[in-house]
């Protein structure tokens, strides 16, 4: 018995032994572009039904940044993932797959128990717990471990391109007058999502 063992092992050994330039690889993924899926649920496609309708797989299927079939696609994005989850497991995988495009999805899991609370208490002693609230203009220079952006109807995503139309236009201070409003509102989001 032991030498059948042994005579099985040696044989896998000498098969998996096999150069691949002796034996010739009938593909070659040279030139194909490298489109790698990282992050969380959504990044996996969870909720999607079936989970190919995800965006991650969209992208990759309608040839958003090279055809389908000449797009290696490395999907490394699980359900539930945190961003230290991340950081820690996925993204040390971008140096081996080596891709020419990578998209994240990121940080809903990181707010879990902050939904958590919000459930269990009123929304009285939700209010209580928050700390600061600040403009564009009073956190310039800050940074924090987490914040939430309060996303207003006056900035809109709208036939895919972003717009103002339902903002009030910032009021005139002395002599000096707003030339471009919606610019103004690119930059205050711009301010408040870098924090």
């Amino acid at each position: 018995m032991k030498r059948l063992i042994q005579g099985c092992v040696a044989a896998l050994f000498g098969i998996l032994s096999v150069s691949p330039g002796v034996a010739g690889v009938p593909w070659d993924f040279g030139d194909n572009t490298r489109y790698m899926v990282m992050g969380d649920s959504l990044g996996a496609g969870y909720g999607a039904i079936p989970q190919t309708q995800g965006y991650a797989y969209l992208l990759y299927s309608q040839g958003a940044f090279d055809k389908a079939s000449n797009t290696l696609l490395s999907s490394t994005a699980v359900i539930a993932a945190t961003t230290g989850d991340v950081a820690a497991y996925q993204m040390p995988l971008a140096g081996v797959f080596g891709p020419d495009v990578i998209t994240l999805t990121a940080g809903g899991n990181d707010l879990e128990p902050l939904f958590y609370w919000i459930t269990v208490l009123e929304p009285e002693e939700c209010q209580a717990m928050l700390e600061q609230t600040v403009t564009e203009f009073g956190c310039q220079g800050l940074e924090l471990e987490m914040a939430l952006v309060a996303w207003g109807t006056d900035l809109m995503r709208e036939n895919g391109a972003w717009t103002d139309r339902k903002a009030r236009r910032y009021a005139r201070r002395g002599r000096t007058e707003v030339r471009n409003h919606f610019q103004m509102r690119l930059n205050a989001y711009r301010v408040l999502l870098t924090r």
